[in-house]
């Protein structure tokens, strides 16, 4: 992996923000889900607007 990284850091840089963006949405999205139910509708608009 890390033979990869140095082969290919741009890529890898790509990827790994991507994955930091995926997994702080899932996070934010399932944090909100577990506190207020309510919120969900607003985390998937928050995610969306992310994504579009």
């Amino acid at each position: 992996m890390h033979t990869d990284y140095q082969q290919t850091p741009m890529i890898w840089h790509k990827w790994g923000v991507w994955k930091v963006g995926i997994d702080f949405a899932t996070y934010f999205i399932m944090n909100s889900f577990i506190t207020n139910r309510f919120s969900m509708d607003r985390s998937l608009e928050s995610l969306a607007w992310i994504l579009r």
